[in-house]
């Protein structure tokens, strides 16, 4: 059930008639809750650095990159804490009608520890870093390849997430008032401003960069009645300034601190967590991998547009040959 959409469209006005009275400003990520992983609960499994399925003699995660360089994707090996380069490389294929306020790199982010490439804090699914201005910007919806300029850890888990993302494209459809962004039937993100105010489990108030500092949210079942399914914030790391110089946010050196500090220890070789309380559990997933997949848009803007946003997955974005 997606309750706002309309064939593949969101009405708004539907949407903000179900959003009416519920708290989405209360931060406390379901997540990062030891019940939500259910019978893996005590498998390091998930986590940016499991040792699960990688290396000799499993190879899981080089078998599966393997794979997708067979069908010519061009999978870069970049570093969180060697950025100016492939930071620059993502912000090069910029679309001129992306909005401004989304430009840059973001990081899906943790506000469990202090806080543009986009920085994805909170977010388990060793996704890391991701643009949006190199999306085809069309009647005010941006169609998103998520293939392209959105990086992976390099586990087994993040090599096959990059290759999950390779056969749809996500369409950004921005709320007449600016708020809301809405990415699929159950996703969005909530553009955090001077006005909200938003706080833990417990009431402290959270801090947050108005502009660079966003709020997603995944709606169980698409339907905002039914609670918060996932909760994350996006803080904004890179940009370029007016000069095209590439300019690093205060919030880089905290995603590079999460990328470099030591693995929290799990047991038997850090391949099962029964050591971790329920306490202490959302802390297994602050170490990030500083060893990042990155398949760069290679766009040019402007460019020919395909004329169906769907014909994205087919673009010369990947290896020429």
């Amino acid at each position: 059930m997606a309750a706002a959409y309309e064939d593949d469209k969101i009405n708004w006005e539907k949407y903000m008639e179900l959003i009416k009275g519920l708290d989405w400003l209360t931060y406390n990520p379901p997540q990062k809750k030891p019940e939500w992983t259910g019978r893996t609960r005590n498998f390091n499994f998930f986590t940016p650095r499991t040792p699960w399925l990688r290396g000799f003699p499993f190879c899981v995660a080089e078998g599966f990159r393997c794979y997708l360089r067979c069908k010519g994707a061009d999978i870069k090996h970049v570093y969180i804490s060697q950025p100016d380069e492939w930071f620059n490389q993502m912000l090069s294929s910029t679309n001129p009608d992306c909005p401004d306020w989304l430009r840059g790199v973001w990081h899906m982010y943790d506000v469990s520890f202090q806080w543009q490439c986009l920085d994805v804090e909170d977010n388990v699914a060793n996704e890391t870093v991701v643009t949006m201005e190199d999306a085809m910007w069309k009647n005010g919806i941006g169609y998103k390849w998520p293939f392209v300029n959105w990086t992976t850890g390099s586990s087994w888990w993040g090599s096959v997430l990059l290759g999950m993302k390779y056969s749809f494209v996500c369409a950004l459809q921005i709320s007449p008032d600016k708020k809301w962004i809405s990415f699929s039937r159950d996703d969005y993100i909530y553009v955090l401003g001077p006005e909200d105010k938003m706080v833990d489990a417990t009431g402290k108030e959270i801090p947050f960069v108005v502009g660079q500092d966003l709020l997603r949210i995944t709606w169980t079942n698409g339907d905002p009645k039914q609670g918060i399914y996932y909760q994350y914030l996006m803080r904004k790391v890179a940009y370029k300034d007016e000069d095209g110089k590439l300019v690093k946010t205060p919030a880089y050196q905290d995603l590079l601190d999460r990328a470099t500090r030591p693995t929290a220890a799990g047991c038997c070789c850090n391949l099962c967590l029964c050591n971790v309380s329920d306490e202490d559990y959302p802390s297994i997933y602050d170490q990030l991998d500083d060893h990042q997949l990155l398949v760069l848009n290679e766009t040019s803007y402007p460019a020919a547009e395909p004329a169906d946003p769907a014909d994205l997955t087919s673009r010369p974005l990947l290896a020429k040959e």
